[in-house]
């Protein structure tokens, strides 16, 4: 008994087999493949309608772009409607049941899931309308029954094609929640459920965003725009209803927790509103799409960045200054001194001398400056500047632009901020014009330069080593002398017992005659003591040859202990006073070497 049970059941899985595989390769009228829709090109479709469980999606292509009609109106994602055209144009098909049968070999299209059938596809181009109507799946699984409206032939496709035909008109709606190229807006309010609203308005000639509630003062640029580009990339996680009528207090949309408005002026161009979140899914809040007035549910991530007050908008940059535009600097402090910009872009201290400055130095100071950042607002009116000593600073920075009026110079104020007293780490700032006060980071604060040596060319000196005649070395007590022959080789005078390798020492006073500072340190007797140059006990004097002159000129560098950087302190004498910098590595290392007191 068993034994017949099993025959069957192998005979029957055997004709099952065979009918898929005859049905699949071998069925009458089975031909080679051809294109499902010859001729079709995806770029004239105007239109695109799909019937499926007795609901009609219908899109048309205006101006090149797709919109729903049917089930809603809708802007509709290009992207969905074009896979599914350039699948259209690229399937392939393969005849099953020819359409030159009698009418007694007509075939049942109900076998084939064809009548009705279970989606029908109309499509609509500038010449033609073409219909498609599509079946059942093979037992295979791996195919489709397709027929063409007006046609009795019967094709096979792959199922492919069915996954680009959407279920229904959720799949081809534009999930882009706003699109902001197409508003001509200048203005920006926020306006939060219990918090003061503010705006920020565009200014299109420096393209910066500026509050002006619920104060005037500049806007964070950045954070604004990051906020536009949030909301234009913002997309629609669900869309809830479509009822314009609908009642919006489940969605917390009656009051709705955060506001947004586009104006162009005080008019109105665009509200976006977000309300509460679904149940049970806290990462996502709802919204009423802008001028289309639907329920949908988006990420709450844009709508927590929103959700913050004025301050958090304003900039915290203490200066906005276009370092181009700066021809004159004042600084006003330990001691006065002016920058002036040359015709050759580079700087001079003016006052109250001048020497040339140090060209990178300034350009380094300017960055500083607009890099100054307001760690606290620490009060945004003030009528009385005294408790922050800002009525008479300890610092000023005044930045000008030189302009040339009828043969006369002026000078624009571009920017200016004042330093006051301190605060722990802050210390208190102040803009010109300006009556509020601001924390600023103290340290960066004494970063800026306050004495003109801070900022002058760091190029020690710059001679001409051939007319040094005599180098004096100085090492713990000891000394030596070198002395240029006059075959122009340097050697030691009479009585010296040491040697000397007058190569070395040539390269080593070459390099040392073009001495340039890597860092302005310090200036000052005092401050030699603290960086150890008594303990060091190092100093070179360089005589140097001047024309017309008997005596020479003494050029003397010192040196004290390494700085944190690994560089040595130096020190020289300019404009009469001590100045402490840092020292080239490089060219210590040579002068170490080549020239020093030999020992007793």
């Amino acid at each position: 008994m068993r034994f017949q049970t099993t025959f069957w059941l192998i005979l029957l899985a055997a004709g099952l087999a065979a009918l898929i595989w005859y049905q699949e390769r071998f069925y009458p009228g089975a031909g080679g493949t051809s294109q499902l829709l010859p001729g079709l090109d995806a770029e004239d479709v105007r239109s695109v309608e799909v019937i499926q469980d007795n609901e009609v999606i219908r899109a048309e292509r205006t101006n090149r772009a797709w919109r729903l009609t049917q089930p809603l109106n809708y802007p509709a994602s290009d992207g969905g409607i074009d896979n599914l055209l350039t699948e259209l144009t690229l399937t392939s098909r393969r005849p099953l049941l020819s359409e030159r049968r009698s009418t007694a070999e007509k075939p049942d299209a109900t076998d084939f899931g064809l009548e009705p059938p279970r989606i029908r596809l109309n499509l609509r181009t500038s010449a033609k309308r073409i219909g498609l109507l599509i079946g059942k799946e093979t037992l295979t699984k791996k195919h489709i029954y397709l027929q063409l409206v007006g046609s009795e032939g019967i094709f096979l496709a792959d199922t492919s094609l069915v996954a680009k035909i959407p279920a229904s008109a959720a799949a081809w709606r534009d999930r882009d929640f706003m699109n902001l190229d197409d508003l001509d807006f200048d203005r920006i309010r926020v306006q939060q459920s219990g918090e003061r609203a503010f705006v920020v308005q565009h200014d299109p000639t420096n393209q910066l965003w500026r509050m002006i509630e619920p104060l005037k003062d500049n806007a964070d640029n950045r954070r604004i725009t990051a906020l536009l580009q949030g909301l234009e990339t913002l997309r629609i996680r669900e869309f809830v209803s479509d009822d314009p009528d609908a009642n919006l207090e489940p969605y917390g949309l009656s009051s709705p927790g955060l506001k947004v408005i586009l104006a162009k002026q005080t008019n109105v161009v665009s509200e976006i509103a977000f309300g509460g979140s679904p149940t049970n899914r806290t990462g996502l809040v709802y919204a009423l799409c802008p001028n289309r007035k639907n329920v949908v549910s988006v990420p709450k991530t844009l709508f927590k960045r929103f959700q913050r007050s004025h301050t958090a908008f304003r900039d915290r940059r203490l200066l906005r200054i276009d370092a181009k535009q700066v021809d004159r600097i004042e600084v006003e402090g330990k001691r006065d001194f002016t920058l002036e910009r040359q015709g050759d872009s580079s700087w001079q201290i003016t006052e109250p001398e001048t020497i040339p400055a140090d060209t990178a130095l300034v350009e380094d100071f300017l960055t500083s400056l607009n890099e100054l950042k307001i760690r606290e607002f620490v009060k945004d009116v003030v009528t009385d500047f005294s408790q922050y000593h800002l009525e008479s600073p300890s610092r000023r920075y005044t930045l000008k632009q030189s302009k040339t009026v009828d043969g006369s110079v002026t000078n624009r104020v571009l920017a200016q901020v004042d330093f006051g007293t301190n605060k722990v780490d802050l210390v208190y700032a102040r803009r010109a014009q300006d009556n509020a006060v601001y924390g600023v980071s103290l340290a960066e604060s004494l970063d800026l330069p306050q004495e003109p040596y801070e900022i002058r060319d760091r190029q020690i000196w710059d001679l001409n080593s051939t007319n040094l005649t005599e180098v004096v070395i100085h090492q713990k007590g000891r000394s030596r002398k070198l002395i240029r022959g006059d075959d122009q080789e340097w050697g030691v005078p009479p009585g010296d017992p040491g040697d000397i390798n007058s190569f070395a020492v040539k390269e080593a006073l070459y390099r040392l005659s073009r001495l340039r500072a890597k860092a302005w340190v310090g200036k000052g007797s005092d401050i030699k003591e603290q960086l150890g140059f008594s303990e060091v006990n190092y100093r070179i004097d360089l005589k140097v040859a001047r024309p017309n002159r008997e005596t020479p000129a003494v050029k003397t560098v010192s040196f004290g202990r390494k700085a944190p950087t690994g560089r040595p302190y130096a020190c020289v004498v300019l404009g009469g006073e001590p100045i402490v910098f840092e020292f080239p590595k490089s060219v210590y290392q040579l002068t170490k070497r080549n020239l020093t007191a030999p020992p007793p």
